[in-house]
């Protein structure tokens, strides 16, 4: 069983992720190169897209009853749909990614999903790092029967890149696209966006890892982040609001940021 007490126990949760990720592989057509690694064409599992050591499972309770591949299907679903709901603030959010993964799941199973107690199990780096690496993997093989369970893996990706968003908002709405860079007048905005938008940081490449950078531990602080970048962030947001948006009018801007220097 997952649970123990009532909660899903961490240690077992990490134990089925990573047996999943082992049973579970994908024929690569073609070389896989991010950052100067390179997975060759043949038979790979997600652990190939990064190091794991070795783990022997805790002893568990056998519980009587016919496990098939639809079973790990809906079961990873399951869990990842918890991780998604477990990165969601507004209740009225949670509550609707809550009844479509229960129809998701009603395609495999009758039983119904709890998800009230469960914030600690996700909050350890190897489990998040396990979970960036199927969202990673499974982005790259779409088709797999598999890949319903991004429904939840998705949040991993672009996590903590919020000032990528709001670049692509910026373009959209003020419909400048690639010259964005040349309406930031503050200097600081300027140099936020070249380190951002800098050659060599994959930020086109489907195949990165640049959208995991944060939940693979790649980093300690996410170089896209809205803190990393305040002032581009506030520029932009700024200047959208002005003009109308209703995005950017809602937007996060922390209170200090309203007395920046422009130096």
């Amino acid at each position: 069983t997952l649970k123990s007490a009532g909660r899903l126990n961490p240690e077992i949760v990490y134990s089925y992720l990573l047996g999943f990720c082992q049973r579970n592989e994908e024929t690569l057509e073609e070389n896989w190169e991010s950052f100067n690694l390179v997975l060759e064409p043949g038979k790979i599992t997600p652990l190939h897209l990064f190091k794991h050591t070795p783990y022997d499972p805790p002893d568990v309770q056998a519980v009587e009853g016919e496990a098939t591949a639809k079973s790990d299907t809906w079961i990873m679903l399951a869990l990842m749909g918890i991780y998604r709901l477990k990165s969601i603030n507004r209740a009225d959010q949670q509550s609707e990614i809550a009844d479509r993964l229960q129809v998701l799941l009603s395609e495999f199973t009758s039983l119904k999903i709890h998800y009230g107690a469960q914030d600690s199990i996700y909050q350890t780096g190897k489990i998040r790092r396990l979970v960036a690496g199927l969202d990673m993997f499974y982005f790259r093989f779409r088709m797999s029967p598999n890949a319903v369970i991004r429904f939840g893996t998705i949040v991993s990706r672009y996590k903590d890149c919020a000032i990528l968003a709001t670049v692509m908002h910026g373009m959209d709405f003020l419909g400048i696209k690639d010259e964005i860079g040349r309406w930031m007048f503050s200097a600081r905005a300027a140099d936020e966006y070249a380190s951002v938008m800098k050659k060599g940081n994959e930020l086109g490449h489907e195949g990165s890892y640049t959208p995991y950078l944060s939940d693979m531990g790649l980093c300690q602080r996410s170089p896209y982040s809205a803190s990393a970048n305040p002032i581009m962030h506030l520029t932009i947001h700024m200047t959208c609001a002005y003009l109308g948006s209703v995005r950017s009018q809602r937007a996060r801007i922390k209170h200090h940021l309203w007395r920046f220097s422009t130096k």
